[in-house]
């Protein structure tokens, strides 16, 4: 399980507390350096709560492999080149938790087939 100490807070208001990781992250197999990744956490959740809930979910962020190509598969109705997955470039990310059962994330990356774009996914707990 993902512990306190490996986060350190950057902001605080009157809905949420925000963390950037002190190790890098890895989403998308891409590793994330403190100011590329942000964790916002409801002030109605306290951390050993939201803890074994983050962990699974950057655990599922840094190796959803075939939802991703699964999803530009289906949109291009194409395969994807040899290698695809492996050239994306994540810009960052925001794991938000409003409550244990409401949570999600974006994701900005760059990838080679549309190189002139930034994609953004929104997730909706473990579903695009």
């Amino acid at each position: 399980m993902i512990k306190r100490e490996f986060f350190k807070k950057y902001e605080e208001d009157d809905r949420f507390i925000s963390y950037h990781p002190i190790k890098p992250i890895k989403i998308f197999g891409f590793d994330l350096d403190m100011h590329e990744c942000e964790i916002n956490i409801s002030l109605k959740i306290a951390w050993e709560e939201a803890a074994p809930i983050l962990t699974q979910y950057l655990d599922w962020l840094a190796s959803c492999k075939d939802e991703v190509t699964g999803y530009f598969i289906s949109k291009l109705e194409e395969a994807l080149p040899e290698g695809w997955y492996g050239n994306i470039e994540v810009y960052n990310a925001s794991i938000t938790f409003i409550t244990l059962e409401d949570f999600g994330a974006t994701v900005s990356f760059g990838e080679s087939i549309f190189p002139d774009h930034i994609i953004e996914f929104h997730f909706d707990k473990f579903e695009f």
